[in-house]
């Protein structure tokens, strides 16, 4: 299965639920990192093949996961204002 259905899926709900929401207290965010290296997703996709896994990410500077841990928690603590 792509994994684009999902992701369109989450995009779409995540504008909706904004869309109900606007006007309240709370806040909806939507984090699509994009590339994302030291996870086994690639090990995965390539059925165990190490070297194609790892080949994905050559010359490119792969986000990590903590980055997108990090992403989170820099969206959360805003003011009510934003």
């Amino acid at each position: 299965m792509s994994t684009a259905r999902p992701r369109r899926f989450v995009r779409q709900f995540s504008l909706n639920l904004r869309a109900d929401i606007a006007g309240t207290a709370l806040r909806m965010t939507d984090i699509e990192p994009g590339l994302v290296g030291g996870t086994e997703f690639s090990n995965v996709r390539f059925k165990g093949d190490d070297a194609k896994a790892e080949s994905v990410y050559n010359n490119v500077q792969a986000l990590t996961p903590e980055d997108i841990a990090d992403a989170r928690f820099t969206g959360s603590p805003r003011a009510r204002r934003t």
